[in-house]
């Protein structure tokens, strides 16, 4: 019996340094992975706590795997900000049409006949008896003129001379009055103004 109890007292010895081996084991194991943050003296304090409560829950331990899982974890980056300011737009300039009817004048002068003179033409009045008292009478007339000369007993003399006119020729010919337009309305395409896929006009 006290054999028994002997064998009992070993093997809770053996277990018992097993559970401190593996408590230090795992301690160390933590600390060399945390190397990058220091534990604070809180933690510490309750690491040791419980490996000296051997009766209480065993903390988990954080295996090098969890660390890998923690930092294979994407980090956010912040946005990169653009180091060049954007080029400024340079418009391209595109013809804006436009279709209308325009009047294309056609100026033509406008005639109609009328009679015109043309020249003038010699013609004759008839013979006129030219007086010496300086009267100058028709021959149709001028035998009273002489007889009175001869009554009064004053010079009848005289000469007969013919005398001519001038008499204006006229044609009917044709004569500008003025003029017309007879142009026509034409269709034509131009240039309004002249506009840039950005909105912008000129």
């Amino acid at each position: 019996m006290k054999k028994i109890f002997h064998n009992k007292i070993i093997i809770a010895s053996v277990i018992l340094v097993l559970i401190i081996s593996l408590a230090a084991c795992g301690g160390k194991t933590d600390e060399k992975a945390n190397t990058d943050a220091p534990k604070t003296s809180v933690t510490a304090n309750q690491d040791k706590d419980k490996v000296e409560d051997k009766g209480t829950d065993e903390a988990p331990v954080e295996t090098p795997a969890d660390k890998e899982t923690e930092s294979s974890q994407p980090t956010e980056k912040p946005a990169n900000k653009p180091t060049e300011k954007p080029a400024g737009h340079t418009h391209s300039w595109k013809e804006h049409t436009v279709t209308e009817q325009v009047w294309v004048s056609n100026i033509v002068p406008v005639y109609e006949t009328q009679r015109v003179q043309v020249g003038t033409n010699k013609v004759s009045d008839g013979d006129y008896w030219h007086c010496n008292c300086g009267a100058v009478i028709p021959m149709s007339e001028s035998d009273d003129h002489v007889f009175a000369h001869i009554e009064a007993d004053e010079p009848d003399n005289g000469y007969t001379q013919e005398h001519f006119h001038e008499a204006p020729v006229y044609e009917d010919k044709q004569v500008q009055v003025g003029t017309r337009d007879d142009g026509h309305y034409e269709t034509k395409t131009r240039v309004d103004y002249y506009y840039c896929d950005c909105g912008a006009r000129k």
